[in-house]
């Protein structure tokens, strides 16, 4: 008695195994869902971050507030731009490109400021090196 339980030819088995094939690397190179939130999309993507914004320094004179804004002229950059909140007038104070220490192509990187009593100069802390991770600031006089 030699029967067989799964009769099939061999073109019937070379069909079956290739649609195994194409059906198992379909499924390795789906794209993943653009609508899947993960951990390492907000982590390590740009996607969540947000625009930066500030500091905000209002001068001692009441007479309005700077803060620092991407430079339109200088990439990457940040102009110090003074705002009058009661007329809405604004003015650029410190352009980006002035920013650019002797022998460097980039300007600082600013991560605070503050300015004199009188408002004639300027003390900037900059982020000089990162070790490990970890900003190290150092101060510009201005």
């Amino acid at each position: 008695m030699n029967r067989k339980i799964f009769p099939a030819s061999k073109t019937g088995i070379l069909f079956l195994v290739i649609m195994v094939v194409l059906h198992v690397s379909r499924l390795n190179a789906q794209e993943p869902d653009p609508g899947l939130l993960t951990l390492d999309r907000i982590i390590s993507s740009r996607e969540f971050q947000s625009e930066r914004f500030g500091p905000v320094k209002w001068l001692k004179d009441g007479t309005g507030y700077t803060t620092l804004e991407s430079s339109e002229a200088t990439k990457p950059g940040r102009d110090i731009v003074w705002y009058n909140p009661q007329t809405g007038k604004q003015k650029i104070l410190i352009r980006a490109q002035q920013l650019i220490p002797p022998g460097k192509q980039k300007p600082l990187d600013i991560s605070n400021y503050f300015w004199s009593d009188d408002g004639s100069k300027l003390l900037i802390f900059t982020i000089l090196k990162e070790y490990g991770g970890i900003a190290r600031e150092g101060i510009t006089g201005y």
